[in-house]
This record gives structure tokens, sequence and C-alpha cells, in this order.
């Protein structure tokens, strides 16, 4: 980290690294003010630091469906398993784009309900079933095997 920093300061300067350290958490804050205000999910943690993550408190937004319909979307949120959730760390690359996330996770979130209303289990192709099973297994390593597996599947053809 402190290689990472310096080679930081290095490339951008001082007054360049306080101006992204700046807006990358005004960025983070937004994303944490954001999904506060979506009806259903929740802020993990008090920190303020760029990595922001959340839960469903709403059984009607299962957070591995929601993590579907966003990278159906075109997101790539990482997931947590214990417990369930997903985060996101902004960065001076995507830090514009916090806005358009938290409009998006708004709006899955109105469609995973509507799925889970209408008893639709699931996005097609998606990876809930496999997030959801693995956070289930009282084996951790099991956990790592099985996902290891099924990167290897599917990144096969790539």
């Amino acid at each position: 980290m402190i290689a990472q920093t310096w080679a930081s300061l290095m490339a951008v300067g001082r007054s360049g690294y306080v101006k992204n350290a700046r807006a990358i958490l005004q960025g983070a804050s937004a994303l944490r003010n954001g999904i506060s205000e979506i009806d259903g999910l929740q802020v993990m943690g008090d920190d303020v630091t760029m990595v922001v993550a959340w839960r469903s408190i709403d059984k009607a937004v299962p957070i591995y469906v929601l993590n579907d319909v966003m990278t159906a979307n075109g997101w790539h949120l990482s997931v947590l398993h214990a417990p369930p959730a997903l985060h996101y760390c902004v960065t001076p690359a995507n830090v514009r784009s916090v806005g358009k996330l938290v409009d998006d996770l708004q709006t899955a979130c109105e469609k995973v309900k509507q799925m889970t209303k209408s008893g639709a289990a699931g996005v097609e192709g998606g990876k809930a079933p496999i997030y959801g099973l693995a956070g289930g297994l009282p084996d951790r390593g099991l956990i790592g095997d099985i996902l290891k597996d099924v990167q290897d599947l599917m990144l096969k053809n790539v």
C-alpha cells in the first residue's frame, strides 16, 4: 500500500492525489446515502472508506438475485457471503458512475420485487443459486472448492 500511494503521488502530484481522494470519499458517501434511501437495502458498516457494502433487509429482494439483475444491466458488483451482501469499491475510474449505480440499484430492486411477487425464481443463467448454496454450506473449505470449479467452468472458453 505504501508503494502504491507513493506511485500515485509521483504520477499525479500532491494536488492530484488530494483531488482524487476527495472525489472518492465524496463518491462513497453519495453511494452510502443513495443506498440508504432505497427501500429494502441497508448499508453495512460506519466506515468512511472507498468500499461500500450493503445487504437486503427485504425478503422480496434476495441479494444474489439483485446482483444477477445488476449484472444483466452491465454492473459488476462484488459478492459477499457472511453475511450475504454486495459491495463496490469507488475509484477515480468509476466515481462519476455512482449516481447511475444508485439509480440502477433502485430500478433493480423494484424489478426483483416484481419477480418475487410473480413467483420467478431468478434471472435465467444467473449465479444466485450458486452464491446462495455456497453461503449455506457448513463446510467453509468446500465452498472455496465449489467456487473455484464454477469459476474454472465460467472461464473455460474465455
